[in-house]
């Protein structure tokens, strides 16, 4: 049997010691704030980001470069016989295309696999447990793509951002969305599904109140008909921000209690992918409990 490795990269959210600690290999994605370019993961973590994004930063990802890649696998390699890179959704980044074309070359066919990938960190970040202890198991390859398959299947989620303003110039809303939610002070609900923001549906709502109860009534719909396909489902919140800078917080717990949901899981979201929606807001998704 086949030993694997897994590489994963820094828009789920982990750093690469974090990484290498759950026995997984690392690459950053590269990340500049207001001129300052950063290797994600290695160089800055949320919190240097929490402190360092500001409303009108100017902010801008690349796509991990392709001889970090390269070295990356050529480091796994050593030690093992096959790579499984798991990069964030092919719908946001170019990274999966271009590790899929490295993998074709000489030095790497049939050694990595590249995973056909529509994960953003928060459902990524839900099943490392699991891997985690497959790793420590040596399964085969076969193994961890089930799994992950399992699991992109049902990724569905919702959030609020705080405002538009990130969201429009980095082009994942359109005009329209974006002078309907601005000008007029309505608070819009996006919809996260098939690991991109759904631009068809964008709900307006009248108050943060009124959008939070909206997330949660969609989360514990979906989470009762992924229960009805004899699967475990769970949910997790996503906090935009420091959770204790969070007012939206305690108001979405509070929610899912009044509703009968005590569990859940509190998760931030990546910098890679927060830097473009902007700090402040909140989100729900629900997700595959492989358990």
């Amino acid at each position: 049997m086949k030993k694997v490795a897994l590489i994963i990269d820094s828009s789920f959210g982990l750093t690469e010691k974090q990484a290498n600690e759950y026995g997984m290999y690392f690459v950053p994605i590269i990340i500049t704030i207001d001129g300052q370019e950063k290797r994600a993961g290695i160089n800055m973590d949320l919190n240097w980001f929490y402190e360092n994004l500001k409303d009108d930063s100017e902010f801008k990802t690349s796509a991990c470069l392709p001889i970090d890649i390269i070295n990356e696998w050529r480091k796994a390699l050593k030690d093992n016989d096959h790579v499984l890179h798991i990069p964030i959704s092919k719908h946001i980044s170019s990274t999966m295309n271009s590790a899929k074309l490295i993998s074709q070359s000489n030095e790497f066919k049939d050694k990595v696999t590249v995973y056909n990938s529509e994960y953003i960190g928060p459902w990524f970040l839900s099943i490392v447990p699991q891997l985690r202890e497959m790793i420590k198991s040596d399964v085969p390859l076969e193994e961890y793509i089930k799994l992950l398959d399992n699991v992109q299947t049902h990724m569905v989620g919702w959030i609020i951002p705080k405002n538009l303003e990130r969201l429009y110039r980095s082009g994942r809303i359109t005009k329209m969305q974006y002078i309907g939610g601005s000008v007029l002070k309505i608070v819009p609900v996006l919809k996260i599904n098939g690991g991109r923001l759904d631009q068809d549906e964008v709900v307006k709502k009248r108050s943060n109140k009124k959008a939070i109860s909206y997330i949660v009534n969609n989360i514990i719909s979906n989470i009762k008909n992924i229960n009805a396909d004899n699967k475990k489902a769970k949910i997790i919140i996503v906090v935009l921000e420091k959770q204790e800078n969070s007012p939206y917080l305690k108001l979405i717990c509070d929610e899912f209690k009044k509703k009968g949901y005590q569990n859940y899981t509190i998760l931030p979201l990546a910098s890679t992918l927060l830097g473009h929606i902007g700090l402040g807001g909140i989100g729900a998704i629900s997700a595959i409990n492989p358990e």
